[in-house]
């Protein structure tokens, strides 16, 4: 699938149906979007725009790492210490939390595993590799405007 904002080729991850070794381990850019047929009321956002028909874009990120390791260890099945997105959500929703040493950020368990169902259930991404991260994450949150980015914990 083409984006018609950056141009790049994106593949589509959903967790309900997709293996977690199909994601590619390099850097690249991704937007999380609301499934079509899932409600996002409990995190009383907006609607927003659709990124590809029928899915609303919630959250833009970049990584210079693995777009594997930072989709699905640290955004589907982290914690609220590796994610903003996850420490977003969680904070919306009202999730109990404690700070670590060091001051990271933690949900207690039974939060952090309810986020992990919660955004398998509710959440798809699409995600492209890239070395230019910075350069096509600024131009997705400029185009989509995603409110979850701009929601700071």
């Amino acid at each position: 699938m083409r984006d018609e904002v950056t141009g790049l080729e994106y593949s589509k991850y959903d967790p309900q149906i997709n293996t977690n070794d199909e994601i590619v381990m390099q850097p690249g850019v991704y937007v999380i979007c609301k499934r079509h047929d899932a409600s996002v009321l409990e995190l009383r956002i907006e609607e927003t725009r659709e990124f590809m028909p029928g899915y609303q874009v919630l959250y833009v990120g970049k990584t210079n790492a693995s777009l594997r390791q930072r989709i699905i260890n640290q955004h589907f099945h982290g914690s609220g210490r590796n994610s903003t997105l996850r420490r977003t959500i969680g904070n919306l929703m009202g999730y109990e939390h404690f700070l670590l040493p060091g001051g990271r950020y933690r949900f207690i368990t039974e939060h952090e595993q309810a986020l992990t169902l919660y955004m398998a259930t509710r959440f798809i991404a699409f995600y492209s590799p890239t070395e230019q991260t910075e350069h096509y994450e600024h131009m997705l949150i400029m185009r989509y405007s995603p409110p979850l980015n701009h929601t700071i914990y």
